[in-house]
């Protein structure tokens, strides 16, 4: 429960010190640094429970396979909310201003 903590520390700090030095780009930098304490945080635990990084013994394994075919259905539905999100973009982008916005609201 300590890593989100440190993760909004990180961006804190780069709110403070690094936004006077490099406007926005400093706030990303915060959140660099908070993904770094993040992580710093998470190592310790995963040497201490014994965590092994290994490749895959069997690349085309049955459940990956199985995996894959469960995704299909999902890439065109996303492929699909992306081109009707660029439709009601073009479409917006004629009728005046804020109109992008409202679709966007309507949207979500």
């Amino acid at each position: 429960s300590l890593t989100p903590i440190v993760y909004n520390l990180g961006i804190i700090i780069g709110a403070l010190l690094f936004y006077p030095m490099y406007g926005p780009i400093g706030l990303a930098y915060g959140v660099i640094l908070g993904t770094i304490f993040h992580l710093l945080i998470q190592i310790p635990t995963l040497f201490f429970s014994g965590f092994t990084l290994s490749l895959p013994k069997k690349l085309l394994h049955p459940g990956v396979i199985e995996i894959a075919k469960l995704m299909i259905p999902r890439m065109v539905a996303l492929g699909a909310n992306q081109f009707m999100l660029l439709a009601i973009i073009f479409f917006a982008s004629t009728l005046g201003t804020g109109n992008i916005t409202i679709f966007q609201f309507a949207n979500n």
